[in-house]
């Protein structure tokens, strides 16, 4: 087995909460591209070797929206894992196509440490097949960007919203907060998307209006939508 999956050995690190700054300035919305590329991938490596005790899940997941391969939706890049989770258990007899699998399966989990739906289908995997990586490693990554999502903000108003990178994160926070929305308003203020939702609290039944800031994902969409308007626009013929 590749390094990539030799956690074994490493015991689950117990956390202490810490105050953090939100993840970006509600105020503004960052627009460098893919300049993170490389902090990421370093992180990620980091990640997967020694499980830091304060490892910056900030950071981590700030980074994780400057790469070419952030996707905020994540339902192309849960598909091919499965598919390449589906050689691996099906095509041990076929030893090239089962390395291909193995190869991109590690490449994708990789590439997308940060994105916490990434991170949920590959605990779910590696509980039943070790091949799929150490499930201790997994528990740790997924209690940090979980953590680190809480701890984004409190969600009582816009400047004290949530932050969340991708569309997942969203049924997660409220999740944790055992809070339900029944109603939902997405909203953009400048450069600022969010979501104002009013959400029950299933303990005791009590109503609370709560702020998500979406810019991350919904920047990144706006523009996907503006570039493939672009290069399908029709060649205009005199």
């Amino acid at each position: 087995m590749k390094r990539f999956f030799i956690l074994s050995a490493l015991l689950c690190i117990i956390f202490n909460l810490y105050t953090r700054p939100a993840l970006a300035d509600k105020d503004t919305i960052q627009t460098q591209a893919y300049i993170g590329n490389p902090q990421f991938e370093a992180m990620a490596r980091k990640a997967l070797m020694d499980m830091p005790r304060n490892f910056n899940f900030t950071d981590f997941r700030l980074y994780y929206t400057m790469t070419r391969q952030y996707d905020p939706i994540g339902e192309a890049t849960i598909d091919a894992m499965l598919k390449d989770a589906y050689v691996i258990q099906t095509q041990a007899d076929n030893p090239e196509a089962y390395k291909k699998a193995l190869d991109d399966y590690q490449l994708i989990l990789l590439n997308h440490m940060a994105h916490l739906g990434v991170v949920l289908q590959a605990s779910a995997l590696a509980k039943t097949d070790r091949r799929f990586g150490d499930p201790e490693f997994f528990t740790w990554l997924k209690a940090g960007l979980i953590r680190d999502l809480i701890l984004s903000g409190n969600g009582n108003s816009l400047r004290e919203a949530y932050d969340i990178i991708t569309l997942d994160e969203e049924a997660v926070l409220f999740n944790y907060l055992a809070m339900q929305p029944i109603e939902t308003l997405s909203r953009r203020e400048g450069v600022v998307y969010y979501n104002m939702h009013t959400a029950i609290n299933l303990k005791d039944g009590v109503k609370h209006t709560v702020f998500v800031n979406t810019s991350f994902p919904m920047k990144y969409l706006e523009t996907k939508t503006e570039k493939e308007k672009f290069y399908t626009k029709p060649i205009y013929k005199r």
